[in-house]
């Protein structure tokens, strides 16, 4: 039992420092993004097995005029071994009015930053109150797929 909280406090701590070291050589400037002037809403890991892993990070501007819409860009980074492999992103302008919400346009990039990467598809869209994107990448003899979703709801928060 000790030995498990051991295993998950280590692990956590080793996710942590390779968030720390990767937002500091992140390859892909905020200009690239479009997400210069914006703030952090959320940060998400989500392991996808064979040592690769995405941190999908949320973004919204430091200030928006108060109206029934929103903007905010999502961000999925590719990561293995400590590299990122690409960078997956969507931007999606919404509006919402307390009962329901609608994602009225959605914009999408996709980058690669290894040399032995290449991209195979892209393509973004809305669904709904969710503005997505998609990309598809080799990498190593290997497709690696992504669908990035920013979701809005009915008071205007996003996911």
């Amino acid at each position: 039992m000790i030995g498990d909280y051991n295993m998950k406090r280590i692990i956590s701590i080793i996710i942590c420092f390779i968030l720390v070291i990767s937002t500091f050589s992140l390859p892909v400037t905020a200009s690239e993004l479009d997400i210069s002037n914006q703030i952090i809403l959320s940060q998400t890991i989500e392991s996808i097995g064979d040592g690769y892993y995405f941190v999908e990070t949320i973004y919204i501007p430091e200030a928006q005029v108060y109206s029934n819409t929103k903007t905010g860009t999502k961000v999925a980074e590719c990561i293995s071994s400590g590299t990122t492999i690409f960078t997956l992103s969507v931007t999606g302008v919404f509006s919402y009015n307390g009962s329901t919400a609608t994602a009225t346009s959605a914009s999408g990039s996709l980058a690669t930053h290894v040399s032995n990467a290449t991209i195979n598809s892209r393509r973004a869209y809305t669904s709904g109150a969710s503005a997505c994107a998609f990309g598809s990448v080799s990498y190593n003899g290997a497709t690696l797929q992504k669908t990035v979703t920013l979701t809005c709801d009915k008071n205007g928060n996003l996911s």
